[in-house]
């Protein structure tokens, strides 16, 4: 905006300068001439600043582009992130879940953490599930260990401890 003033401002000093130069230029035949070199002087005041904003055109709109890469860029990372978050705590919700139902022992006593490669975002390797149970016996515990094995096709490391209650 002070831009813009400033412009204006300039123009009407042009306007006023060149209308008092037109009134004193003297009769004759360089008169048209005086008046020829005022109107360029007031034309080249009008045009100037466009000039201006349209040869900075290119590099705002250079500016913007970067600054809009980089905003999706930010946000492409962060949804990223929290995609990986969720999925590795749907994971554990869904072990603690087949748990509990599968060895009928309450989901407050099962405790899951699951560790995720997710080095590649299209390829997220599920790294080790560890489980903490409580008061289950060591039979049962090798039994969750097998069977989350086969759940996890022997690509996963499964870990079953002795779980604290809370």
């Amino acid at each position: 905006m002070k831009d813009f003033l400033a412009v204006f401002g300039e123009f009407i000093t042009v306007i006023a300068v060149s209308g008092m130069l037109y009134q004193v230029i003297p009769e004759g035949s360089q008169k048209k001439y005086i008046q020829f070199a005022i109107s360029l002087a007031v034309l080249t005041a009008l045009i100037g600043p466009m000039i201006s904003v349209v040869s900075s055109l290119p590099d705002t709109l250079r500016d913007v582009s970067l600054r809009t890469e980089d905003v999706e860029t930010v946000v492409g990372e962060d949804l990223s992130d929290q995609l990986i978050e969720e999925s590795t705590a749907n994971i554990e919700r869904s072990v603690v879940s087949l748990l509990s139902g599968r060895f009928d022992i309450a989901a407050e006593d099962l405790a899951v953490l699951a560790e995720v490669d997710a080095s590649d975002p299209e390829n997220i390797v599920i790294r080790r599930i560890t489980v903490d149970v409580c008061g289950a016996s060591a039979a049962q515990k090798r039994e969750m260990e097998t069977y989350l094995r086969s759940l996890f096709l022997e690509q996963s490391e499964i870990v079953i401890r002795e779980g604290k209650r809370s």
